[in-house]
């Protein structure tokens, strides 16, 4: 008996704040006690998401991706992303090497298709958005699903800083 891997096929349509996408790999959180607080990375930054692969795939999933492309800022304030989600923050720390990785959940579940031939029994979401400020650096941006350890759809991005903020400044 052969050994056959069935591809799961997974379709997620996310519509948060007017983006439509699907939930790569992720990396390391930078900790409150090992941000930068130089304020070298302080100011808005662009955050321009690149058009991704269509098909792509997390273990034995396989994601069917929205256009992703889009262009947001971020503001980082005393080594610190914060975006806000409510009445709450969702926060992320930026290290003395501008590197960040920002988790930010959505409320929409994702769930397998009716040909994947599988179940998925955690479809929460969040959109991961990883990499390193400075110049002409980029990143990721993942619809993560956490059925497969927050992997995802995923595009690369490009950092721009667009506006300094001085040092004990607030936003």
């Amino acid at each position: 008996m052969s050994v056959r891997i069935f591809a799961r096929i997974c379709t997620v349509a996310v519509l948060a704040a007017g983006l439509t996408g699907c939930a790569g790999t992720v990396a390391m959180k930078t900790t409150q006690s090992d941000r930068d607080q130089t304020g070298a990375y302080d100011g808005v930054w662009q955050v321009d998401v690149q058009k991704a692969a269509g098909l792509q795939y997390v273990g034995n999933w396989q994601m069917r991706c929205g256009d992703m492309r889009q262009t947001f800022n971020i503001t980082v304030v005393d080594g610190t992303v914060g975006v806000e989600k409510g009445d709450q923050v969702i926060k992320a720390y930026v290290s003395d090497k501008g590197r960040f990785k920002l988790f930010y959940p959505l409320d929409v579940k994702a769930k397998e298709s009716g040909t994947s031939g599988g179940m998925m029994s955690n479809g929460d979401t969040k959109i991961i958005l990883r990499g390193r400020l400075g110049e002409n650096t980029d990143g990721y941006f993942t619809y993560g699903i956490a059925e497969v350890g927050y992997g995802g759809c995923t595009a690369k991005t490009k950092f721009k800083k667009v506006k300094s903020i001085p040092k004990g400044a607030s936003v």
